[in-house]
């Protein structure tokens, strides 16, 4: 970090999908690159940046992962959930090999009364531009498999290791906060 970054341990949040969605309204979220984002994984795409719409992925540190051998389990999720929805989880174990690992390392999801959660663990997130977008898609991914397997979308519970600010962005981070949030959408 070397005193360039403002960092907690160990937070969470929960989002209550059901009749809300959790898109920051203090300031805008690339909403679709977002839905582009799911769009693809859903398709079992692993290269964004192949497409040339979305350049989140456009960093040298996300070649290594973006061009890893993906091990596509959402099919195997959606097939879990419609016909034995226990606890289980969706990790990608060649990703263990990467020297970037990706920031969201497990997505488990939970079906108990007709509805459908989802808990994300992200291992690092920066706070002003990753968060959001994180939180946007996780939420829509799980709206989208609630939808698929004919449940209720219920909660998206984000836990991240590390969550940080760099210290260049205080100040922006500070005007957002003194902005009233409008309900979510």
């Amino acid at each position: 970090d070397n005193g360039t970054t403002l960092s907690k341990f160990g937070c969470q949040m929960r989002f209550n999908l059901r009749k809300t969605f959790p898109l920051l309204t203090t300031k805008k979220v690339f909403w679709l690159g977002v839905v582009e984002e799911i769009i693809h994984f859903m398709g079992g795409s692993t290269n964004l940046k192949e497409e040339g719409t979305n350049h989140i992925w456009d960093s040298d540190e996300a070649e290594e992962y973006l061009d890893s051998q993906e091990l596509s389990k959402l099919s195997h999720v959606i097939n879990k959930i419609k016909h034995n929805p226990i606890m289980f989880r969706a990790c990608n174990p060649f990703d263990l090999n990467l020297s970037v690992s990706p920031c969201q390392t497990l997505a488990q999801f939970y079906v108990a009364n007709s509805e459908l959660s989802c808990q994300i663990y992200q291992s690092s997130a920066e706070v002003s531009l990753q968060l959001p977008f994180s939180i946007a898609a996780y939420s829509l991914l799980t709206c989208v498999i609630a939808h698929v397997c004919d449940l209720v979308a219920g909660e998206c519970i984000h836990v991240i290791g590390e969550a940080y600010v760099n210290k260049a962005d205080v100040e922006t981070i500070q005007q957002q906060l003194q902005i009233s949030p409008k309900p979510f959408p």
